[in-house]
């Protein structure tokens, strides 16, 4: 375990958590140096980004460690008005250092993107099997992304 914990397997490790600060959150942000906010961009989605951040600071200080934020990712983008509107005013609110970051990159809301979880359907990886719908290339900018704003 203190391999994979000092970085001699891996470069990076990504914890996908509960959309709270509960138990499972909190261990995770321990260990943690840097957090991401998916967000999708509709009204009711974008109420909690500033509880997000400020409870995630506080935890941080009473800690006593830094676990700064790399930003927001849109997930779940349709192409509809409000979704739109949306991402512009949370760009906004970035630009003026009332949110984080809005990433570049964004994950869309398809049905393959949701076939992808579909454990009893085998392919020999990612690629092969979305590579077609486009769904592969958005994760990859995400990850191209990320590794662009991640400290080395």
């Amino acid at each position: 375990m203190s391999n994979i914990i000092s970085g001699n397997i891996f470069d990076y490790i990504l914890i996908d958590c509960p959309p709270n600060l509960g138990l499972i959150t909190q261990n995770a942000l321990k260990i943690s140096t840097h957090y991401l906010i998916p967000v999708v961009p509709d009204i009711i989605s974008t109420l909690g980004i500033p509880q997000i951040s400020g409870s995630v600071n506080r935890f941080s200080e009473n800690l006593g460690v830094s676990i700064e934020c790399l930003g927001m990712i849109l997930t779940k983008v349709k192409s509809v008005n409000l979704h739109r509107s949306t991402e512009q005013l949370l760009r906004q609110k970035a630009d003026n250092a009332e949110y984080p970051k809005v990433w570049e990159s964004k994950i869309k809301d398809t049905i393959k993107g949701q076939e992808a979880f579909n454990f009893e359907s085998f392919s020999s990886s990612f690629k092969a099997k979305y590579n077609s719908s486009g769904l592969y290339q958005q994760y990859r900018n995400v990850k191209e992304e990320f590794l662009r704003l991640c400290p080395s």
